[in-house]
């Protein structure tokens, strides 16, 4: 296969207020953390149980400052994007990972 891609869409509730940071050159970036919930019966107890997944969302340019003036914690939103996968050495110097999610775009659900 020739062509390939790499598209990611997360619908879910922001879990703090978007961080902004600007740059000398004049750009931002905005970081949020946006959360996603399972929710089911556990089948051999009828229990209710619900997971939560934890998203790093990186808005770029113009979109890192909407995103900033827009959003609040809590707020709903629909995030299109790619997955960006980050290698890195802590203070320890130990190698780490995470992954982000670059935001195309962004919108509020009410």
């Amino acid at each position: 296969m020739s062509n390939s891609v790499n598209s990611v869409i997360i619908i879910g509730r922001l879990g703090q207020d978007p961080e902004i940071t600007s740059f000398h050159n004049g750009t931002f970036i905005t970081k949020l953390s946006v959360a996603t919930s399972k929710r089911w019966n556990d089948i051999n107890t009828g229990e209710k149980r619900q997971e939560t997944e934890w998203h790093r969302i990186v808005a770029h340019h113009i979109l890192a400052k909407i995103a900033f003036q827009d959003f609040k914690k809590g707020d709903l939103v629909y995030i299109e994007g790619s997955l960006h996968h980050k290698k890195y050495r802590n203070k320890q110097n130990v190698e780490m990972y995470n992954n982000e999610i670059h935001a195309k775009q962004i919108n509020a659900l009410w």
